[in-house]
Protein backbone atom coordinates (compact mmCIF):
# COMPACT_ATOMS: atom_id res chain seq x y z
CA UNK A 1 0.00 0.00 0.00
CA UNK A 2 1.29 3.67 -0.92
CA UNK A 3 -1.63 6.33 -0.54
CA UNK A 4 -1.18 10.11 0.21
CA UNK A 5 -4.70 11.82 0.25
CA UNK A 6 -3.81 15.93 -0.09
CA UNK A 7 -6.04 19.11 0.22
CA UNK A 8 -4.30 22.24 -1.04
CA UNK A 9 -4.31 25.00 -3.11
CA UNK A 10 -2.46 25.15 -6.62
CA UNK A 11 0.87 26.78 -6.63
CA UNK A 12 0.95 27.04 -10.71
CA UNK A 13 -0.96 26.43 -13.55
CA UNK A 14 -1.57 22.94 -15.12
CA UNK A 15 1.24 22.52 -17.53
CA UNK A 16 -0.29 19.59 -20.44
CA UNK A 17 1.98 17.31 -22.14
CA UNK A 18 2.09 14.56 -24.58
CA UNK A 19 4.23 11.18 -24.58
CA UNK A 20 4.99 9.97 -28.41
CA UNK A 21 2.59 6.88 -27.85
CA UNK A 22 0.15 9.38 -26.86
CA UNK A 23 -0.38 9.62 -23.51
CA UNK A 24 -1.31 13.36 -21.77
CA UNK A 25 0.25 14.32 -18.99
CA UNK A 26 -0.61 16.88 -16.64
CA UNK A 27 1.76 18.81 -13.63
CA UNK A 28 0.96 21.18 -11.43
CA UNK A 29 2.32 22.15 -7.84
CA UNK A 30 -0.13 21.66 -5.32
CA UNK A 31 0.71 23.17 -1.98
CA UNK A 32 -0.25 21.92 1.76
CA UNK A 33 -0.34 24.50 4.57
CA UNK A 34 -0.09 23.75 8.23
CA UNK A 35 -0.10 25.77 11.42
CA UNK A 36 -0.18 24.91 15.09
CA UNK A 37 1.49 26.18 18.36
CA UNK A 38 4.58 24.06 19.78
CA UNK A 39 5.29 23.31 23.16
CA UNK A 40 6.75 26.44 24.18
CA UNK A 41 2.93 27.81 23.13
CA UNK A 42 5.06 29.91 19.38
CA UNK A 43 2.74 29.79 16.20
CA UNK A 44 4.52 27.76 13.64
CA UNK A 45 3.78 27.41 10.26
CA UNK A 46 4.61 24.73 7.52
CA UNK A 47 4.19 24.61 3.45
CA UNK A 48 4.79 21.11 2.56
CA UNK A 49 4.81 21.33 -1.66
CA UNK A 50 3.67 18.29 -3.85
CA UNK A 51 4.37 17.85 -7.12
CA UNK A 52 1.41 16.37 -8.89
CA UNK A 53 0.87 14.22 -12.38
CA UNK A 54 -2.62 13.43 -13.83
CA UNK A 55 -2.59 11.17 -16.85
CA UNK A 56 -5.19 11.66 -19.99
CA UNK A 57 -8.68 12.94 -19.56
CA UNK A 58 -8.21 13.59 -16.12
CA UNK A 59 -5.61 15.53 -17.04
CA UNK A 60 -7.06 17.85 -19.58
CA UNK A 61 -10.39 18.22 -16.76
CA UNK A 62 -8.10 19.86 -14.31
CA UNK A 63 -5.93 21.45 -17.30
CA UNK A 64 -9.91 23.16 -17.80
CA UNK A 65 -10.75 23.54 -14.34
CA UNK A 66 -7.96 24.67 -12.23
CA UNK A 67 -5.47 27.22 -12.45
CA UNK A 68 -2.96 28.67 -9.66
CA UNK A 69 -4.66 29.35 -6.39
CA UNK A 70 -7.57 26.97 -7.01
CA UNK A 71 -8.08 24.64 -4.63
CA UNK A 72 -8.13 21.01 -4.78
CA UNK A 73 -7.86 17.25 -3.23
CA UNK A 74 -5.39 14.87 -4.17
CA UNK A 75 -5.41 11.34 -4.03
CA UNK A 76 -2.36 8.82 -5.28
CA UNK A 77 0.71 7.37 -5.12
CA UNK A 78 3.83 8.97 -3.16
CA UNK A 79 7.50 8.98 -4.58
CA UNK A 80 10.69 10.95 -4.62
CA UNK A 81 11.27 13.01 -7.87
CA UNK A 82 14.46 14.10 -8.68
CA UNK A 83 16.46 15.71 -11.35
CA UNK A 84 18.95 18.68 -12.28
CA UNK A 85 17.74 22.14 -13.60
CA UNK A 86 18.84 23.97 -16.46
CA UNK A 87 21.43 25.56 -14.22
CA UNK A 88 22.88 22.38 -13.04
CA UNK A 89 21.02 22.64 -9.51
CA UNK A 90 20.03 19.36 -8.03
CA UNK A 91 16.10 19.44 -7.05
CA UNK A 92 13.79 17.23 -5.14
CA UNK A 93 10.10 16.90 -4.32
CA UNK A 94 7.81 14.96 -3.08
CA UNK A 95 6.11 13.36 -6.19
CA UNK A 96 2.62 12.46 -6.38
CA UNK A 97 1.04 10.02 -9.49
CA UNK A 98 -2.52 11.06 -9.10
CA UNK A 99 -5.40 8.63 -9.16
CA UNK A 100 -8.27 11.19 -8.28
CA UNK A 101 -8.40 14.87 -8.27
CA UNK A 102 -11.29 16.84 -7.00
CA UNK A 103 -11.97 20.36 -7.73
CA UNK A 104 -13.14 22.35 -4.46
CA UNK A 105 -14.82 25.64 -4.23
CA UNK A 106 -13.55 25.82 -1.01
CA UNK A 107 -10.27 25.98 0.19
CA UNK A 108 -8.39 24.22 3.20
CA UNK A 109 -5.46 22.41 4.27
CA UNK A 110 -5.01 18.09 4.79
CA UNK A 111 -2.47 15.42 4.46
CA UNK A 112 -2.19 12.08 5.50
CA UNK A 113 0.05 9.09 3.98
CA UNK A 114 -0.06 5.17 4.66
CA UNK A 115 2.49 3.21 3.40
CA UNK A 116 3.30 -0.96 4.24
CA UNK A 117 6.38 -2.78 3.74
CA UNK A 118 9.45 -4.06 5.32
CA UNK A 119 12.10 -2.57 7.73
CA UNK A 120 15.43 -2.23 5.59
CA UNK A 121 17.57 -2.55 8.63
CA UNK A 122 17.19 -2.74 12.42
CA UNK A 123 15.43 0.15 14.85
CA UNK A 124 17.74 3.09 15.75
CA UNK A 125 16.49 4.70 19.10
CA UNK A 126 18.07 7.69 20.71
CA UNK A 127 16.88 10.36 23.19
CA UNK A 128 16.57 13.62 22.61
CA UNK A 129 18.42 16.16 24.95
CA UNK A 130 15.08 16.48 26.77
CA UNK A 131 14.60 12.56 27.02
CA UNK A 132 12.02 12.20 24.65
CA UNK A 133 12.31 9.07 22.74
CA UNK A 134 12.85 8.84 18.94
CA UNK A 135 13.20 5.38 16.64
CA UNK A 136 14.35 5.98 13.05
CA UNK A 137 13.19 3.21 11.05
CA UNK A 138 13.82 2.49 7.17
CA UNK A 139 11.20 0.91 4.77
CA UNK A 140 11.03 -0.51 1.49
CA UNK A 141 7.39 -0.56 -0.11
CA UNK A 142 7.50 -2.59 -3.24
CA UNK A 143 4.87 -2.12 -5.91
CA UNK A 144 4.34 -4.41 -8.90
CA UNK A 145 2.80 -4.62 -12.29
CA UNK A 146 2.42 -5.84 -15.38
CA UNK A 147 3.96 -3.04 -18.51
CA UNK A 148 1.79 -3.05 -22.24
CA UNK A 149 4.46 -5.82 -23.16
CA UNK A 150 3.32 -8.19 -20.57
CA UNK A 151 6.54 -7.85 -18.69
CA UNK A 152 6.47 -7.96 -14.98
CA UNK A 153 8.07 -5.09 -13.04
CA UNK A 154 8.89 -4.52 -9.91
CA UNK A 155 9.80 -0.78 -8.27
CA UNK A 156 10.69 -0.26 -4.68
CA UNK A 157 10.50 2.82 -2.87
CA UNK A 158 12.60 3.65 0.35
CA UNK A 159 11.00 5.66 3.21
CA UNK A 160 13.21 7.06 5.89
CA UNK A 161 10.80 7.19 9.31
CA UNK A 162 10.82 9.07 12.44
CA UNK A 163 8.56 7.83 15.65
CA UNK A 164 8.04 9.20 18.70
CA UNK A 165 7.17 8.90 22.77
CA UNK A 166 5.87 5.31 23.42
CA UNK A 167 5.44 4.69 19.67
CA UNK A 168 8.77 4.70 19.42
CA UNK A 169 10.26 2.97 22.11
CA UNK A 170 7.13 -0.04 20.87
CA UNK A 171 9.03 0.31 17.74
CA UNK A 172 12.49 -0.35 19.20
CA UNK A 173 11.64 -3.12 21.46
CA UNK A 174 9.29 -5.25 19.04
CA UNK A 175 10.59 -4.58 15.37
CA UNK A 176 13.18 -5.71 13.40
CA UNK A 177 14.76 -6.51 9.73
CA UNK A 178 12.93 -8.02 7.97
CA UNK A 179 9.28 -6.91 9.99
CA UNK A 180 6.01 -6.31 7.94
CA UNK A 181 4.30 -2.88 9.14
CA UNK A 182 2.10 -0.17 7.73
CA UNK A 183 2.53 3.24 8.85
CA UNK A 184 0.65 6.64 8.75
CA UNK A 185 2.34 9.59 8.77
CA UNK A 186 2.69 12.94 7.47
CA UNK A 187 5.67 13.06 4.48
CA UNK A 188 8.69 15.41 3.84
CA UNK A 189 11.92 15.83 2.67
CA UNK A 190 14.88 15.42 3.99
CA UNK A 191 17.74 16.69 2.00
CA UNK A 192 21.59 16.13 2.95
CA UNK A 193 25.48 16.55 1.51
CA UNK A 194 27.11 12.88 0.75
CA UNK A 195 30.60 12.68 1.49
CA UNK A 196 31.26 12.69 -2.31
CA UNK A 197 30.14 16.72 -2.20
CA UNK A 198 26.41 15.19 -4.08
CA UNK A 199 23.46 16.71 -2.64
CA UNK A 200 20.96 13.92 -1.86
CA UNK A 201 17.32 13.64 -0.71
CA UNK A 202 14.72 11.39 0.69
CA UNK A 203 11.30 11.09 2.05
CA UNK A 204 11.20 11.44 5.48
CA UNK A 205 7.41 9.85 7.31
CA UNK A 206 6.88 11.21 10.15
CA UNK A 207 4.70 8.69 12.19
CA UNK A 208 1.37 9.04 13.92
CA UNK A 209 0.96 4.96 14.32
CA UNK A 210 2.27 2.18 13.11
CA UNK A 211 0.87 -1.07 12.84
CA UNK A 212 2.62 -4.61 13.23
CA UNK A 213 1.80 -6.88 10.42
CA UNK A 214 3.99 -9.61 11.58
CA UNK A 215 1.73 -12.62 12.89
CA UNK A 216 3.88 -13.00 15.75
CA UNK A 217 3.75 -9.36 16.76
CA UNK A 218 0.35 -8.38 16.30
CA UNK A 219 -1.39 -7.25 19.45
CA UNK A 220 2.28 -5.90 20.99
CA UNK A 221 1.96 -3.03 18.62
CA UNK A 222 1.59 -0.62 22.11
CA UNK A 223 0.51 2.60 22.30
CA UNK A 224 -0.66 4.45 18.91
CA UNK A 225 0.78 8.54 19.24
CA UNK A 226 1.58 11.26 17.44
CA UNK A 227 5.10 12.43 17.20
CA UNK A 228 6.21 16.20 18.49
CA UNK A 229 4.44 18.55 15.50
CA UNK A 230 6.87 19.86 13.20
CA UNK A 231 9.74 17.78 13.50
CA UNK A 232 9.98 16.39 9.92
CA UNK A 233 13.38 16.80 8.82
CA UNK A 234 11.47 19.46 6.26
CA UNK A 235 11.68 22.68 7.94
CA UNK A 236 8.63 24.22 5.35
CA UNK A 237 10.09 27.57 4.73
CA UNK A 238 9.59 27.26 1.03
CA UNK A 239 6.66 29.69 0.35
CA UNK A 240 6.90 29.91 -3.48
CA UNK A 241 7.26 26.53 -5.86
CA UNK A 242 10.90 25.00 -5.23
CA UNK A 243 11.21 23.79 -8.48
Amino acid sequence: MNKIIAIGNLGSDVSINETPSGVTIGSFALAVNESWTDSGGEKQERTTWLKVKVFNQQARACADHLQKGSSALVEGRLALETWTNRGGQFRAALGVTALRVNFLERGGSYMTFVVSGNLGREPEMRYTPAGTAVTNLSLASNRRWTDRDGNRQQETDWFGISAWNGLAESCNQYLDKGSKVLVEARPGLERWTGNDGHERARIKLHAFSVEFLDARRQGDAGPTQAAPAGDTGYDGSEHEVPW
